[in-house]
């Protein structure tokens, strides 16, 4: 079975210890991915304490930080298998609720992708350019690629880049930069060393954490043989 994008979402807040974002997952073996940009101008670490979909708790896949951002712009990455269907919220809790604060939240679902083993690869990519690339090696044919970006200040804009879709995007705020959330909207193959890129219109400190997402495989039916009668 192959993957196959199913929707995505996006939301900003600048206030509150929660972001809830709406979310609706359809189709048969789905994975949902949400990406958190945290930014804080108080220089008090914002971070995510958790995030949930329809309740349930997603898995911190990984983070990393925008250099030359004085550890105040986090880039995070969460992964649930087999989400519930139908339209529910995601749920980020942060570790405050008050300063200069700025919380992108991105959601994407997928249909046709592996039940367990999530992720198939995964990693963090840091760059000070007009683009970043993430390059993972992935273990299974024909994953696909996904990750999640953010920018320390500036003006600028994102743009798909080299095998890159670009679902969702949200623009310079009060208090943090641009982030974004991509894909490669197709599979990759062989397995092994397998990019894309992300493309801003202006030279800037940038992070990225990407995933790779396996397809869904359909067990093989054991083969019962046959049997001779011997009269």
């Amino acid at each position: 079975m192959s993957i196959a994008y199913d929707t995505s979402n996006k939301i900003r807040a600048t206030t509150g210890s929660t972001v809830t974002l709406a979310h609706t997952v359809t189709g048969t073996n789905t994975v949902l991915v949400v990406g958190v940009v945290c930014s804080d101008l108080s220089y008090a670490n914002l971070y995510p304490t958790g995030v949930t979909y329809n309740s349930v708790s997603m898995t911190n896949i990984g983070s990393v930080i925008v250099p030359n951002s004085f550890n105040t712009i986090r880039v995070y990455l969460y992964g649930l298998v087999a989400p519930s269907t139908g339209a529910n919220n995601c749920v980020v809790t942060l570790n405050k609720s008050t300063g200069g604060l700025q919380t992108d939240v991105f959601s994407a679902s997928y249909t046709g992708c592996s039940q367990t083993g999530l992720p198939d690869a995964r990693n963090s990519f840091t760059a000070t350019a007009t683009s970043i690339t993430a390059n993972l090696t992935t273990v299974a044919n024909n994953c696909w690629l996904i990750g999640v970006t953010g920018t320390n200040g500036g003006v600028n804009t994102f743009s798909a880049g080299t095998n890159a879709t670009m679902r969702q995007s949200l623009g310079v705020g009060s208090y943090g930069g641009a982030s974004a959330f991509f894909d490669t909207n197709g599979p990759q193959t062989p397995a092994g060393s397998n990019s894309f890129t992300a493309n801003i219109s202006g030279s800037v400190d940038l992070a990225m954490y990407a995933i790779s997402v396996a397809p869904f495989v359909i067990p093989p039916v054991a083969n019962a043989g046959f049997f001779t009668n011997f009269i």
